[in-house]
């Protein structure tokens, strides 16, 4: 499976506002309200207010990029804290090293896209050196990416069989069948989320 259907947009222009910070709501419009990195969505993290901006050319050494919006991710807390000032080569142009086998790609490239697959249970997968570089270093195999790619999954599950019923007119029997795979999913999302609470909490 794909590992995102959304590549970032550009919502916002460069020199915009003077401080990075401004820019959070245009980064989580940019991002489809997911972090840049593991594609998670911010409603698990309390919504935009509990996500952060990455710099994805680090802060330090790379100062004159701290406003730089090219160079800022939405990112969860998660990916921001390990990725912290993680970079592989002394150029704030060039991002990878060792012939293509350490460092990253800016989550706003296509390309990001093609590091990573879902396995079938929703975990992150990844293709190449460097996705899994990014993999390593940023603990996209924790369990918790792949509790919320499942419990989002239902989520819509969930919308498509409501929408379905709503103003239809379905035979009593679809009806039923219908209502009882949603009730056994919205059960399913219960308990996933309950284990993802245990996980935080845990943290």
């Amino acid at each position: 499976m794909v590992f995102r259907s959304n590549h970032p947009q550009k919502t916002g222009t460069k020199g915009q506002y003077p401080k990075y910070s401004q820019y959070k709501r245009v980064l989580m419009n940019d991002f489809y309200n997911c972090c840049g990195y593991c594609n998670d969505s911010h409603y698990h993290m309390g919504g935009w207010k509990g996500m952060q901006i990455d710099h994805f050319a680090p802060r330090t050494p790379f100062e004159d990029l701290e406003h730089d919006y090219d160079n800022l991710v939405y990112s969860c807390f998660y990916c921001n804290n390990a990725k912290s000032n993680d970079w592989v080569t002394n150029d704030s142009a060039s991002p990878i090293s060792d012939n293509g086998r350490r460092g990253y790609i800016n989550p706003r490239e296509e390309a990001y896209s093609d590091l990573f697959l879902r396995g079938a249970t929703g975990s992150i997968v990844p293709q190449n050196d460097i996705g899994l570089y990014i993999y390593t270093n940023l603990n996209l195999g924790l369990l918790r990416h792949e509790l919320i790619y499942t419990i989002d999954r239902i989520i819509l599950a969930v919308i498509l069989i409501d929408n379905t019923t709503a103003g239809n007119e379905l035979n009593q029997n679809v009806i039923e069948v219908l209502t009882d795979n949603k009730n056994k999913l919205l059960s399913e999302k219960f308990k996933l989320e309950l284990e993802f609470r245990d996980i935080i909490d845990a943290r």
